[in-house]
């Protein structure tokens, strides 16, 4: 968080111009391409895949209500709709930010503002929204839910 407190007080105040200069645009988002995609193993493949209804589900009621927060923005705001878009879009801020910073027309420092808040948002809420949750929703492991596994099988 000291970098991008720093980072975003010396913009600010004008002592700092942060820019990203054209030629390391490709490579570095090749580069982050393909740190993700290598992730990727047989078992992480067939995890999601069985997990695929709820993670479409979720997917869609977050775009949903990313739209509706977009579009509030909009309407109160005076934001035009793609930076509106971007900026509550979800996903990660360096994604959103190749996305904003190769569109015409778009209110680069507002989309990534916004992306700012709802990360710093997310790593303060996060970490007790999930504690809350783990409380009300089962592991995938219990017993209780997967009868067939067996207590030598959860361990």
């Amino acid at each position: 968080m000291v970098p991008l407190v720093v980072g975003a007080t010396l913009q600010d105040t004008g002592l700092l111009t942060i820019a990203l200069p054209e030629w390391v645009r490709v490579p570095a988002y090749t580069a982050l391409g393909w740190g993700i995609g290598l992730r990727f193993t047989p078992q992480i493949v067939r995890h999601a895949l069985r997990a695929s209804p709820w993670v479409i589900l979720s997917t869609l009621l977050v775009i949903g209500a990313s739209g509706v927060v977009a579009w509030l923005l909009v309407l109160c705001g005076e934001t035009d709709p793609l930076s509106a878009w971007l900026s509550c879009s979800p996903g990660g801020e360096d994604t959103i930010a190749i996305i904003a910073s190769t569109t015409p027309g778009v209110d680069m420092s507002f989309v990534m503002a916004m992306q700012t808040v709802r990360f710093v948002l997310v790593l303060f809420t996060g970490p007790g929204l999930a504690r809350w949750l783990s409380r009300w929703i089962p592991s995938a492991d219990d017993p209780s839910i997967h009868p067939s596994l067996s207590k030598a099988d959860a361990s």
